[in-house]
């Protein structure tokens, strides 16, 4: 399987700092084509968000520069999965340690895709940046950690009064908070003409789900210039209708060899 991807991050109108961070890593193997795609979220809020979210891409980018090969010749996605589990608790335990020593707040959202040739992916997840599947629909994979996102799923807030809620941002965990953080993981298969979408959420924001749809639509995504176009224009809509955050996307399209 080939993969098509292209990323951009924007600090957007209003921010001085990007706190956002992203990698899209790709190796052809004896397994065939891997490709892993990393997005974090500094916390706006929090001082030197950007530094966290830095911190964790780049842990995530040196295991796939440095562990994963040595992976490949007997690979299971459990070891892999041990391994990102393993490294978010390290880097949680790190940061914080860190922020402690400086007196300071810092902490990032996280997710992490490893897509592996034709068979599946494995998402880690934390907070409230996305991952999104889209075929002739979209659909959100990832769980957001956030507080309105528990109160609809407990069925105590519509929708609708979530999109409003004064309490819509907050999380309930990160990375580089808490001494424990608890992530989410899942594995799925893997076919051709997919388009996968992270996020962070000054991307979705302004723009809706149906509108990514059809903006990411893999019919419509004819390679990696067309792809770099179309979240390009996305961004710049984004922040015309007032979009005050960071900006980031990462977009990954599953062809046939």
């Amino acid at each position: 399987m080939e993969f098509y991807m292209a990323a951009k991050s924007d600090v957007g109108t209003v921010k001085k700092i990007n706190q956002d961070s992203y990698c899209m890593k790709s190796a052809a193997t004896t397994i065939g084509n891997l490709v892993m795609a990393v997005i974090c979220d500094g916390m706006g809020g929090l001082k030197k968000g950007e530094v966290a979210s830095s911190r964790v891409m780049l842990a995530f980018q040196n295991w796939f520069d440095n562990r994963l090969p040595k992976l490949v010749g007997n690979f299971r996605i459990e070891l892999v999965k041990e391994e990102w589990a393993s490294l978010v608790a390290q880097e949680n335990r790190g940061i914080l340690d860190f922020s402690r020593q400086q007196n300071l707040s810092m902490g990032t959202t996280l997710t992490a895709v490893l897509f592996v040739d034709k068979y599946l992916l494995l998402c880690c997840h934390v907070g409230d940046s996305r991952l999104y599947r889209i075929e002739e629909t979209i659909t959100q994979l990832t769980k957001d950690h956030t507080w309105v996102a528990r109160e609809v799923r407990e069925n105590r807030l519509t929708l609708e009064e979530a999109r409003v809620h004064p309490n819509r941002n907050m999380l309930l965990q990160c990375i580089g908070v808490t001494p424990q953080v608890q992530a989410d993981y899942f594995v799925q298969p893997l076919a051709p003409e997919e388009t996968y979408l992270l996020c962070s959420d000054g991307f979705r924001h302004k723009i809706s789900a149906e509108e990514i749809a059809v903006f990411l639509s893999p019919e419509r995504l004819t390679g990696e210039g067309e792809i770099a176009s179309r979240i390009e224009e996305m961004i710049q809509i984004n922040m015309c209708r007032g979009e005050r955050d960071n900006i980031t996307a990462i977009v990954i399209k599953t062809k046939d060899s």
